[in-house]
């Protein structure tokens, strides 16, 4: 734990200050995460162990995002801050906290079976008719009732899993725009999202070249913008 508490007491006299006693820990996130909180002069900080592998700089740099944020003063420009944000930009870091949420977080209990649709069998059906998706290790999928106001499919990379919104399991939806959202989010299975040092290419070029087979693309789409409503993609 020294390495992590040394690293917050640099930071402290980095952003000019002093008198503070550092208490920092290890904690099984399930991401990467890590939270700071003040209780007179002593800084108490939790952070997922995935920071371990990020080395001095990093754990400075995350102190100094943390102090920043509790001081509520302007972070300047350095070293550890650079070191910090491209650890979290890195692809290894992405699949490090992926790990961490498949080995800590709460599994999810999935409901295939809806009020009139059952997401399995609209898996298989897809899963037979479109050859693009015939080589995918198959997703669990389930209904959601959570989400905002216009979340209609989701698939979780860390888990492979995919939720539908359950506001797509009424008799008013056609069929054809449910089953372009579980295509589109399939495809998410297919196309993980790709990383450097600079972006985030969620929908790459084979990706929309996959989707655009879907042969009521276009009409789904038509419908989802007319009833607000939007897949999430990402």
């Amino acid at each position: 734990m020294a390495d992590l508490e040394e690293a917050f007491y640099s930071g402290l006299v980095l952003m000019g200050l002093s008198d503070y006693r550092v208490r920092a820990n290890y904690h099984d996130f399930a991401s990467l995460k890590a939270v700071m909180q003040r209780t007179g002069n002593l800084v108490t900080v939790k952070a997922s162990r995935g920071f371990e592998a990020g080395g001095r700089e990093v754990l400075v740099g995350l102190a100094l995002d943390l102090i920043g944020r509790s001081f509520r003063r302007r972070v300047p420009e350095n070293a550890y801050t650079s070191a910090f944000q491209e650890f979290f930009r890195n692809a290894q870091a992405v699949k490090l906290s992926h790990s961490l949420k498949r080995r800590f977080g709460r599994q999810r209990r999935l409901q295939a079976n809806g009020s009139h649709h059952d997401l399995n069998d609209v898996v298989l059906r897809l899963i037979h008719e479109y050859p693009v998706l015939q080589e995918l290790p198959v997703p669990k999928i389930g209904w959601n009732a959570q989400g905002g106001a216009r979340l209609v499919g989701f698939y979780d990379e860390a888990a492979h899993e995919i939720l539908i919104s359950n506001r797509l399991d009424q008799k008013r939806v056609p069929f054809y725009v449910l089953e372009y959202v579980v295509f589109h989010e399939l495809l998410h299975a297919k196309h993980p999202s790709k990383h450097n040092a600079t972006r985030r290419t969620v929908h790459s070029m084979a990706f929309k070249t996959d989707e655009q087979k879907y042969p009521f693309y276009q009409d789904a789409m038509d419908w989802l913008k007319r009833h607000d409503l939007n897949a999430h993609w990402d």
